[in-house]
């Protein structure tokens, strides 16, 4: 087959110049992937099919291999019947949904007649072909990056024949230093060194290896995390995607698997060809069975350890959580409302929980219960935490969103119940004031008025957190004043002045056991402030004698004379 030539001599200084036209967005490109933590998907046992896929048995009826540019807006697929390579365009970059046949394509079947495997460089400027009847890998130079129709054998391969007798696919590292072979015959990868990268023709058997048989016995494809840390294998007996970690980046001879898979056979019974987008968030798969090209979502990890505190807190609730690899954001849902997104931090304040609420009660006043002061108090109050929210979180790079944490529930706390009473000025509902230290439940008012006059009482319910509440009003008196009685007795019997300030009792003791006369009824009563003395003729002075009492009173802060006089 004759390559074709453009019989076009381009000057070195523009193709110097045509040159640095690519690399510099490659070079840019990179940079956003790495800077953006592109390790952050890679999960295969996440994934989910996006429902976007691209027909392409219009070019060729047995696809087997895919990939795809490193923007994402061109796609590529070897085809076996017709033994060439056809470019496909993205207008969404990524979007399997948007591809369209470019009407470009490179013919391979001059090198071999049964092409399995394709792969570029990252700059687009170099195309892989894994042949299976010659057991080679071919070199192909792109004249114009990632246009397969500029594409032209490089004169350059590597055998592979002494590992595999047939390779199907054909992988390399970032770097182009390291090649990757998927040999079906013995359900191993291959790794290879080249010692000038990119180029095949330096490429040397590094004696490193992984069996692969334990998950596929029949391993079309392979494919590699960004940083190498991870391997996907796809094969045609199991229908599934298999995941491996290595241990040492790109070194297969580490590899493990890491019982993580994605069985791909409800959309493609017979994949033979896998790729991941740069940031591992998307995965492609191209199978015999349905000449189609499927788009899977590899969804951010989540962030993991979501806690919320419970009470420790009076105005907020702290919520934290261990980051996602690659995430530079998160946002916080409190039951089903996202809270907003916030930056690479692993800790969100929710001040918008629900406060602690006050339940005040119902406040009384005593009526006439102490002559010394008004008992307040108040039933039923109480202080509760706020409401209990369950909390959830979800990271975010630029390639999309995770799906969401586990939950946790927390809660805001509140402060000790405290008290204030106030007084009403006057007798009626209103022009309250504080009472100094009234700050507890009961508590005994001795500032109320001394005459008894009614005041209107109320009480301020605070608790660090929650929102102040007054509980009711009401009304409360202490009990009127009663007065003193000074009591100055006279005798004309023994004339002995008998002390003064003598209550009921201590008068009738001492009628008795000094004067000896017999006390029959003595007793004060005390009607709305006024004194009035009872008494009652006393017997036992002499056989017909009696004493009467002269009763001087006077009303409020008085006197009572008693002055006896002696009957014949």
């Amino acid at each position: 087959m004759t390559e074709h030539l453009t019989g076009h001599k381009e000057r070195p200084g523009r193709n110097n110049m045509k040159k640095l036209k690519f690399i510099l967005p490659l070079i840019l490109i990179l940079a956003l992937i790495f800077s953006a933590n592109c390790f952050a998907y890679w999960d295969v046992s996440i994934a989910v099919y996006a429902n976007k896929s691209k027909l392409v048995s219009a070019q060729d009826n047995n696809p087997y291999g895919v990939a795809l540019s490193s923007d994402g807006s061109k796609m590529y697929m070897i085809g076996n019947a017709s033994n060439t390579v056809y470019q496909y365009t993205l207008s969404t970059p990524w979007d399997m949904s948007t591809a369209e046949y470019a009407e470009k394509s490179k013919g391979v079947g001059l090198q071999d007649g049964t092409p399995l495997g394709v792969a570029f460089s990252p700059d687009g400027s170099k195309m892989y072909m894994a042949g299976n009847d010659s057991d080679r890998v071919y070199q192909y130079t792109l004249s114009t990056p990632w246009d397969v129709d500029t594409a032209i054998y490089a004169n350059k391969y590597k055998s592979v024949g002494a590992q595999d007798l047939t390779p199907y696919g054909v992988v390399f590292s970032s770097d182009g230093s390291k090649m990757y072979i998927v040999g079906n015959e013995n359900d191993t990868v291959y790794q290879y060194t080249l010692s000038t990268p990119w180029d095949v023709d330096t490429a040397n058997y590094a004696a490193k290896s992984k069996g692969v048989g334990g998950q596929e016995t029949v391993p079309y494809d392979a494919a590699f995390s960004s940083d190498g840390s991870k391997m996907y294998i796809v094969g045609t007996v199991a229908d599934t995607v298999y995941q491996y970690t290595l241990s040492t980046p790109w070194d297969v001879s580490t590899a493990t698997y890491a019982n993580k898979y994605k069985s791909v056979g409800a959309q493609e019974g017979l994949p033979s060809g896998v790729d991941f987008s740069p940031d591992g968030s998307k995965m492609y798969i191209v199978g015999n069975s349905n000449k189609t090209v499927y788009q899977y979502t590899l969804p951010l990890n989540p962030p993991t350890n979501v806690d919320a505190t419970d009470g420790t807190h009076t105005d907020k609730v702290v919520i934290t959580w261990a980051k996602s690899d690659g995430a530079t954001g998160y946002q916080v849902y409190r039951n089903a409302t996202p809270l907003g997104w916030l930056g690479d931090v692993a800790t969100y304040n929710d001040t918008g929980a629900d406060a602690p609420t006050i339940t005040v009660g119902t406040a009384s006043a005593s009526d006439g219960t102490s002559p010394d002061y008004v008992t307040l108090s108040i039933a039923g109050e109480s202080v509760t935490n706020g409401t209990t929210h369950t909390y959830k979180v979800k990271a975010k790079n630029v390639a999309g969103e995770s799906g969401y944490s586990g939950t946790n529930t927390g809660y805001r706390g509140h402060g000790t119940l405290t008290y204030q009473w106030q007084r009403s000025a006057a007798d009626s509902n209103e022009n309250y004031s504080n009472i100094d230290g009234a700050t507890t439940d009961p508590y005994n008012d001795t500032g109320a008025p001394e005459n008894g006059d009614g005041r209107y009482f109320k009480c301020v319910e605070n608790a660090t957190g929650a929102a102040e509440q007054t509980t009711n009003a009401d009304r409360g008196h202490r009990i009127p004043p009663v007065a003193e009685v000074n009591v100055l007795f006279f005798s004309r019997i023994n004339k002995k002045k008998l002390p003064g300030y003598l209550n009921p009792g201590s008068f009738r003791r001492y009628l008795n056991e000094e004067m000896l006369i017999s006390v029959a009824e003595v007793s004060l009563s005390f009607l709305l402030g006024h004194a009035v003395f009872k008494h009652a003729p006393y017997r036992g002075f002499s056989s017909n004698s009696g004493m009467n009492f002269l009763t001087i009173a006077r009303v409020n802060a008085f006197s009572i004379l008693l002055f006896p006089t002696l009957s014949n």
